[in-house]
């Protein structure tokens, strides 16, 4: 599924890829759920590959948050 991705991930591809909205990815991002980058003076979102690889190895439903 990710293999075929590049290195850094938009907030589209990563909501895609974890089936839920940008406005719950950036609502992790506050949350310390699954963090994201701004790599520029904008404030666009940036993720990277292996945190959301980590973040679906620890979640045990793919796209739902995990309970603590």
């Amino acid at each position: 599924m990710l293999e075929d991705k590049p290195d850094i991930l938009t907030i589209g591809e990563v909501a895609e890829i974890l089936h839920v909205s940008t406005m719950t990815l950036r609502r992790w991002d506050t949350d310390g759920v699954l963090k994201a980058f701004r790599p520029s003076k904008t404030k666009q979102r940036r993720y990277h590959k292996k945190d959301v690889i980590a973040y679906l190895q620890s979640t045990p439903d793919q796209g739902e948050k995990p309970n603590n």
